[in-house]
């Protein structure tokens, strides 16, 4: 007899993350990561990619540390989108929030 409700598929998630300081003080940096969504039991979820820069400047002796740093600057929204099927009906759903950010201290 066949399952009633089966999903295959494969997910993953794959991050990096690289950073350089200088020899006057400054401090740069790269993140980035990829997530591959879920496979659900009966629907699957969709992929997300994120990157992220940094940039800091010592001043004072090492005693103050200014820094700036911006998530996912080419992208306004963050949009997830989903699906679940079964014999019965199908629903799909999609949200958007606010992803672009740029923090100073």
């Amino acid at each position: 007899m066949p399952a009633l409700y089966q999903n295959k598929g494969i997910t993953g998630n794959a991050f990096a993350n690289v950073g350089y300081k200088l020899d006057n003080g400054f401090r740069f940096g790269l993140d980035a990561g990829y997530f591959s969504g879920s496979v659900l039991l009966q629907g699957k979820s969709s992929h997300y990619i994120y990157t992220s820069y940094s940039a800091s400047k010592e001043l004072f002796n090492k005693k103050l540390t200014v820094a700036v740093a911006a998530s996912n600057p080419y992208s306004k929204f963050f949009k997830f989108n989903s699906y679940t099927s079964t014999r019965i009906f199908i629903s799909k759903a999609s949200t958007r929030s606010d992803i672009a950010t740029i923090v100073s201290a």
